[in-house]
């Protein structure tokens, strides 16, 4: 049997030998005498005069420091070949540090990039080395998407597999942590465990820990029911139902006028008017800033907004995301009613601030928000949205009608392009412009350079009829 390979960034016995010195032929001997250079010069100038010191010098050894070599075999991580290193030093010692630091200088790119971390290494130390990854590296991950994978591996990965050993760290315990999530009916949180753990097989692929193959050894997590499915019916409001919704929202702002308490100001009536007008999302309609309203009097007869934020919640607070779920902005026309909601909600911040309760506005301040400016939290809005439906009883409309749509801000969309989609104008490139996706229509010249597409306006048609202007006289 031979001898085992040196393991990569290895190195075998190191020998120390000395130097001798090396004299070259026709060395001055005068330049072997310690004294002023005007003396050595007059002894080079009387060869005759000093010829026997000259003789003496001649055989005297050159003054030099003794040299010292140090030597080793070293295996190359890189390329895996077994190569010479040398050293030399004034000592046996010194020559000795010269290599080794020769050693680890070749190395460093290769033996630390691990670290601390062998095979025989806990999985909670590379979970750490994980996250510090995503804190140093995070590419285009948003500081949402880390929390929220910090929040799985808290919560799931690490106390499963935390005690194995890397070298451990094999299909079994995998199956059995994504099983575990997967039978408390957390479907979405199971497929971020999933990619969380194909990427911490990754990294340890990188530092050496192990050879896996993430794909293979992390199975794919079962899949939430797609929307339209019959496990998950799409649910949305028809007309009628968004009427009586109108109605509660305008009847509890009613009621709350004449209670004790802060005023109420109209917001989520003007907020469920505009998501549904607009097809927006919760958070982007709450996102919504005064530099993306266009609907002054160059827009009056095609009034549309600009949606190019979201609202997220990051580090415990509320914050506005200059860009959109999708990355993408996006314009959206404008029925009626959602431009009267948007009047209504700035006649309401004109006279704030005519009271001094409010800073005067900019371009950024947003349109729907908290009394100090802030930005509202989804839970805010469903807060809202779940008062109203509260009072359908007393109005003597169908409660149970509601109950089983379990009302959520979200539905105002799927309610704007449902309505879109089976009308008469619209259609299926109606609805997907609304939502976001690509449109050929020119762009007016004035927002052209924003490089957006332009709204369309044959969604009009359906959205007033699903969404008309209120008269609140006759409620």
């Amino acid at each position: 049997m031979g001898k085992p390979a040196t393991p990569l960034g290895a190195w075998g016995k190191i020998a120390i030998t000395p130097i001798a010195p090396k004299v070259t032929e026709g060395d001055d001997p005068f330049s072997r005498v310690q004294a002023p250079a005007l003396v050595i010069d007059w002894m080079r100038e009387h060869p005759e005069a000093m010829a026997r010191l000259a003789v003496s010098l001649t055989k005297r050894q050159p003054a030099v420091s003794p040299t010292f070599e140090a030597f080793t075999r070293y295996r190359d991580p890189g390329t895996g070949r077994s190569i010479s290193i040398r050293a030399r030093g004034t000592t046996e010692d010194k020559a000795k540090a010269a290599l080794l630091k020769k050693v680890a200088d070749r190395g460093e790119g290769y033996a630390t990039s691990a670290g601390a971390l062998t095979p025989n290494s806990k999985v909670g130390l590379l979970i750490d080395a994980y996250l510090e990854h995503l804190t140093q590296d995070p590419g285009n991950r948003r500081p949402q998407t880390i929390k929220r994978k910090r929040d799985v591996v808290r919560r799931t990965v690490r106390p499963q597999i935390s005690d194995l050993r890397i070298r451990e760290l094999t299909a079994v315990p995998i199956d059995r942590v994504i099983k575990s999530v997967v039978d408390s009916g957390r479907l979405s949180e199971a497929k971020e465990t999933t990619i969380i753990l194909r990427e911490i097989l990754r990294l340890s692929n990188r530092l050496g820990l192990t050879v896996l193959d993430p794909k293979i050894i992390v199975p794919n997590a079962p899949r939430p029911a797609k929307a339209g499915s019959a496990e998950k019916p799409v649910r949305y409001l028809t007309a009628e139902q968004v009427d009586r919704l109108r109605k509660a929202l305008h009847h509890w702002h009613v009621e709350r006028l004449g209670k004790s308490g802060p005023r109420p100001d109209g917001q989520p009536v003007q907020l469920l008017e505009v998501m549904t007008g607009a097809a927006l999302r919760p958070g982007e309609a709450a996102a919504l800033v005064m530099r993306n309203l266009c609907i002054d009097s160059a827009n009056a007869e095609r009034p549309f907004l600009i949606v190019d934020g979201t609202i997220v919640l990051r580090d415990g607070s509320v914050h506005r995301q200059p860009e959109t779920k999708t990355g993408r902005a996006r314009t959206v026309a404008l029925p009626a009613a959602a431009v009267k909601a948007i009047r209504d909600r700035l006649a309401a911040i004109a006279e704030l601030e005519r009271e001094g309760k409010r800073p005067a506005r900019t371009p950024e301040t947003l349109l729907f928000g908290t009394r100090n400016g802030t930005p509202w939290q989804d839970s805010n809005l469903r807060r809202s949205f779940g008062y109203a439906t509260n009072l359908l009883d007393d109005l003597g409309v169908a409660v149970t009608e509601f109950s089983k749509l379990e009302f959520t801000p979200h539905m105002a969309r799927r309610s704007a392009a449902t309505a879109v989609y089976h009308h008469e104008t619209g259609g299926r490139a109606a609805t997907r412009a609304m939502l976001g996706h690509q449109d050929d229509t020119q762009l007016p010249a004035y927002v052209h350079d924003l490089g957006l597409e332009a709204p369309d306006f044959t969604a009009i048609a359906a959205l007033d009829e699903l969404l008309p202007i209120l008269d609140l006289d006759a409620l």
